[in-house]
Order: structure tokens, then C-alpha cells, then sequence
């Protein structure tokens, strides 16, 4: 069996109004770990980009990227590719690391249609 690497729908599709706080849309496990894990990423490059004090163009300068990509990664437009990430992360002044996951709960995913 094949395995999903990514949803098809864009992150911000699945928190259309609350991107990237959540809730998320999706029944799916394996979904809702890729959109919290790209909310959480488009949070904390904002919150850093926030504390070096710098323009979505000046990170995007300094990362060697586009304005249009980091603000495609903040707005839950794009599944990211780790290469830039990474440049993100070096523009930034900031590791990327993988911590162990909390015990706690996951947050519930959102209904994907209203009830009737």
C-alpha cells in the first residue's frame, strides 16, 4: 500500500477562517498531523521573523527565496519543501529540531460539513 505523502487539498483549505489556529477539516490521522505540522511551522516563522523585526521581504531576502514563498508557507498556500525550510531557518537565525510529541490529547479535528 502506497503511502500519502501529502494532502491533496492546500493547509489553509482545512482552517479556512482560522488558518493556521485551527480547528482543522479531516477525519484523517495521518492529515491532520501534516496541517498541524505546517500550521506550527507557519506560526513559529512568523513569530521569529516577528522577533528579528524583519519584512516578509527582508526574510525572503535573506533565505534566497521569494517574498510570494514565504508568504505561500505563512498563508497555508504550499506544502513546503524542506530545502527552503531550511534556508527559512538560517535566514532566521533558528534550528529546525525534532522534539518529542506531547502527551496530551490532540486537538479535535473540525467537522468537515456542518451538521444537518
Amino acid at each position: 500500500m502506497a503511502s500519502k505523502i501529502q494532502p491533496p487539498r492546500k493547509p489553509w483549505e482545512y482552517a479556512p477562517t482560522t488558518w493556521p489556529d485551527g480547528p482543522f477539516a479531516t477525519d484523517d490521522p495521518t492529515e491532520l498531523a501534516l496541517v498541524e505540522a505546517v500550521a506550527r511551522v507557519a506560526i513559529q516563522i512568523e513569530q521569529r521573523r516577528e522577533q528579528e523585526h524583519l519584512s516578509r521581504a527582508a526574510l525572503a531576502r535573506r533565505a534566497g527565496v521569494s517574498q510570494h514563498v514565504v508568504g505561500n508557507i505563512a498563508g497555508g498556500r504550499t506544502w513546503p519543501e524542506f530545502i527552503v525550510l531550511a534556508a527559512v531557518a538560517e535566514a532566521l537565525r533558528a534550528d529546525w529540531t525534532l522534539e518529542p510529541r506531547d502527551t496530551r490529547p490532540r486537538r479535535p479535528a473540525a467537522p468537515q460539513h456542518p451538521p444537518r
